[in-house]
């Protein structure tokens, strides 16, 4: 699976699919409030569809209706399940994320940078080439 990192304008009048665990749910939830502030804070109010699939949810969604999916972190998940999710969405061949790298883009390609350099530097490359 590749890193997927680029957030451009070819997402605009698009759909996100955003998927999260189904642990109590926050006033400020990363997943419910704080992302999809930020990508219509970055696209523009209106120019973003953002459907959630909470738990087990994430079956009953066309994966390839999507034109990126941003994944929770998985820690309510065991390796299999993460594993087999990353698995589907590669087959539909949509572009996944994890919320922490979405976020690192979002606010600057500095910060994306800083975050991917151990990353890059462990398989032979540099973070610049991944900030696109």
């Amino acid at each position: 699976m590749k890193l997927a990192i680029t957030i451009e304008s070819r997402y605009k009048d698009t759909r996100f699919l955003q998927m999260n665990n189904s642990y109590g749910l926050l006033q400020d939830d990363i997943g419910t409030v704080q992302i999809p502030a930020k990508l219509k804070q970055h696209f523009g109010e209106g120019t973003v569809t953002i459907d959630h699939a909470f738990g087990r949810e994430y079956q009953t969604k066309v994966l390839s209706n999507y034109d990126l999916v941003i994944h929770c972190g998985g820690c309510m998940l065991d390796q299999q399940k993460m594993s087999a999710r990353l698995s589907d969405i590669e087959e539909t061949g949509v572009s996944v994320t994890n919320y922490g790298l979405l976020l690192s883009k979002l606010v600057s390609g500095q910060a994306l940078m800083r975050v991917v350099e151990p990353w890059a530097t462990a398989h032979h490359g540099t973070a610049a080439q991944y900030n696109k």
